[in-house]
């Protein structure tokens, strides 16, 4: 005599508040990436997404270009993104403003050259 097959565990509903924080799809606490979308969740996040990262790539490399890494970032709250997208646009001011120097002593060396003796 067979025994008809046990139903399988049913799988509880994701809690209130846990959402992708790519794609805002609901996910479990266990999972690791979003089944909608295939962002990493928690410790899974891309390495340019931590807010150490966002810094270096700032000030190195992006600029204030390094912005929607800022408003993207799972790693950042409200008032984080406020004060860390401040911090972006200030060091982006700078860099401007140290290219335009740069840019004026190249210019006037290039001028003292270039002048007939």
């Amino acid at each position: 005599m067979d025994l008809p097959a046990a139903a399988p565990a049913p799988v509880p509903p994701a809690q209130a508040g846990m959402l992708c924080w790519s794609c805002r799809g609901a996910v479990d606490p266990p999972d690791n990436f979003c089944r909608h979308c295939g962002s990493g969740l928690g410790e899974n996040v891309p390495w340019y997404y931590e807010k150490v990262w966002i810094g270096v790539l700032t000030v190195f490399a992006l600029g204030p270009f390094a912005l929607p890494l800022v408003w993207r970032s799972p790693r950042f709250d409200e008032k984080g993104r406020w004060i860390a997208g401040a911090l972006v646009a200030v060091v982006g001011a700078y860099q401007l403003y140290a290219c335009c120097q740069i840019y004026e002593k190249v210019r006037m060396a290039m001028s003292m050259i270039q002048a007939p003796m």
